[in-house]
C-alpha cells in the first residue's frame, strides 16, 4: 500500500525541472508543502527552497527515514502518483495544484498558499 504523490520544484535558472517523490506521505504533502513555505526562509534561493521542502517531507516519516532505502526519491521525471501533483515555481513564486501532464487545477502566491484550507485526512482525493 501507498500514498504516492511528488512535488514539481521549477528553478529560476533551469528549464528542467525536479521532482520530489514520497511513497506513504502523499495525502500530507500540501501540508508538508505549506510548512516549508510558510516558514518564509530562502524564497529567493532556489537550491536552499528545494532542500527545506525536501526536508520538510523527510520530516514526515521519523527518525528512521535517513538510513532507509525507502520512501522518497529525488528524480528528474514524475514518480509513482496519486494525487495532483504539486508544482512550486521559484521563479513566479507560486504554488500550483496540476495534472500528471502538467494542466494547472489551482494556483496561489507563497504568501496565499501558506495561508490556505488543507485537504482533511479523510478525504479519498484533494477538493480544489
Amino acid at each position: 500500500m501507498g500514498d504516492r504523490a511528488n512535488v514539481k520544484i521549477t528553478f529560476s535558472s533551469s528549464p528542467h525541472p525536479i521532482y520530489f517523490y514520497t511513497h506513504s506521505h502523499g495525502s500530507d504533502l500540501p501540508e508538508i508543502v505549506g510548512a516549508a513555505i510558510q516558514r518564509r526562509k530562502r524564497w529567493d534561493n532556489d537550491a536552499y527552497l528545494a532542500r527545506i521542502i525536501f526536508s520538510e517531507m523527510l520530516k514526515a516519516d521519523g527518525d528512521g527515514v535517513l538510513n532507509s532505502e525507502y520512501g522518497f526519491g529525488i528524480s528528474s521525471r514524475i514518480g509513482d502518483n496519486e494525487h495532483p501533483v504539486i508544482h512550486v515555481n521559484t521563479k513566479n513564486k507560486t504554488v500550483c495544484y496540476e495534472s500528471e501532464d502538467g494542466a494547472p487545477i489551482s494556483q496561489w502566491s507563497f504568501a496565499d498558499y501558506t495561508g490556505q484550507p488543507f485537504p482533511d485526512e479523510e478525504d479519498e482525493e484533494w477538493e480544489l
